[in-house]
């Protein structure tokens, strides 16, 4: 019975462990396309800057 609970706990474990680096490459992308206008905004003025040169 012991063995069971402690297969239980382990695979309850590494289900922990991989749904918290889905949230976390999940918050990645979300974080990304929130700051996708901010960072194209900056590169299209360094690249206006550029093209004055």
């Amino acid at each position: 019975m012991s063995e069971k609970i402690s297969q239980w706990f382990v695979t309850a474990a590494f289900l922990g462990i991989g749904l918290a680096g889905l949230w976390v490459v999940l918050m990645g992308v979300i974080a990304a396309l929130y700051l996708l206008p901010i960072w194209g905004s900056v590169l299209f003025v360094y690249w206006l800057s550029q093209q004055r040169r």
